[in-house]
C-alpha cells in the first residue's frame, strides 16, 4: 500500500491503528433488531453501507456488510467496554437471545455464508475470479491488477474454489464423528484433484463443511473452460487418517444454497 501511494504520489498517510480501535461483530437473524435500538430508528442501511454514529458518549463507525444480519461495530478501544455494555443492554431490551461468541464461531458461520477468509480461502497468490467473488470488484474504477481479473473473466482461471459438506460414511456415522481440520485430500471420480484448504464444522447443518481448489476443466478443442459449475461435477470423497468420507460439491455454501438449513 505504501509503495502505490508513494508511486502515485496521493495526499494520503498510512497508521497503524490496530491498537488503537476496538471492533466488535453481530451476527444472526436477532443482530438488525439489536442494531435497531442502538440507532433508535427501525430504518437500516444497506448492505455493503456504513454510518458514523454515537453510542453513549462514544462515537462509533457502524458497517453493515453484503451478508444479511452481518454488523461490525469500530469504536477507540478506550471505550470497547462502555460499547460493549451498551450492545447487551440493547439486546436485552429487544428480547434477543444474544451471547458471545469467540473468533472460532465467526469462522463457523462465516464458511455457511460462503465468506471466504484471508490465509486460508484468499492469499497473495489467488484472484477474486478464482475464489468467486469477482462480482465484487467495480465494473467502472480502475483497480491494481484490473488488468488481469477482466483477462481471466474472458478466458477462465485454472483453478476454482468450491464447497464440500461432508456426509459422514458408510457405517452411518455422521461427519460430526469424523472431524476435518484442512490439509485434507480431496477426491474426484476416484483421483486426488485438491486438498482441504479451511474446514469448518456448521452446527446448524450438523456436519463439516470445507473448502478446496480444485482445477478448471479443459475444453475438448483446448483451453480453459469459462463455465465455472462443471468444477463441482463428479464424485467427491474428502481423506480423512486413511478413509474416505463422500461429500457434497458446490460453487457456494450448502446452507447459503438453501439445501439444509437444520441437522
Amino acid at each position: 500500500m505504501q509503495r502505490v501511494l508513494e508511486r502515485g504520489q496521493f495526499d494520503a498517510t498510512v497508521l497503524e491503528v490496530t491498537d488503537k480501535v476496538g471492533v466488535l461483530s453481530l451476527h444472526g437473524p436477532e443482530s438488525d433488531a439489536t442494531v435497531q435500538q442502538l440507532l433508535g430508528s427501525t430504518k437500516l442501511g444497506e448492505s455493503g453501507t456504513s454510518q458514523a454514529l454515537a453510542i453513549g458518549n462514544s462515537p462509533a463507525w457502524l458497517s453493515h456488510s453484503s451478508a444479511p444480519s452481518n454488523w461490525t461495530l469500530q469504536m477507540p478501544m478506550s471505550s470497547l467496554l462502555d460499547v460493549y455494555n451498551s450492545v447487551v443492554t440493547a439486546a436485552k431490551d429487544t428480547g434477543s437471545g444474544m451471547v458471545n461468541a469467540g473468533y472460532r464461531a465467526m469462522r463457523s458461520l462465516s464458511m455457511e455464508h460462503s465468506q471466504p477468509q484471508w490465509g486460508y480461502d484468499t492469499t497473495p497468490g489467488t484472484s477474486p475470479v478464482e475464489v468467486g467473488i469477482e462480482h465484487l470488484c467495480s465494473s467502472d474504477a480502475d483497480f491494481l491488477g484490473r488488468a488481469a481479473v477482466e483477462h481471466q473473466r474472458r478466458h477462465g482461471v485454472h483453478q476454482r474454489r468450491i464447497f464440500l459438506s461432508l456426509s459422514g460414511d458408510n457405517d452411518g456415522n455422521s461427519s460430526h464423528d469424523h472431524p476435518i481440520t484442512g490439509g485434507e485430500a480431496v477426491i474426484r471420480d476416484g483421483k486426488i484433484v485438491a486438498r482441504v484448504d479451511r474446514a469448518e464444522y456448521s452446527y446448524l447443518a450438523g456436519r463439516c463443511f470445507a473448502t478446496a481448489y480444485v482445477p478448471a476443466t479443459q475444453k475438448a478443442g483446448g483451453g480453459l473452460s469459462q463455465n465455472a459449475g462443471l468444477c463441482v461435477t463428479g464424485s467427491f470423497e474428502i481423506e480423512r487418517l486413511g478413509q474416505r468420507y463422500p461429500a457434497s460439491a458446490g460453487l457456494c455454501s450448502h446452507h447459503e444454497a438453501g439445501m439444509f438449513t437444520t441437522p
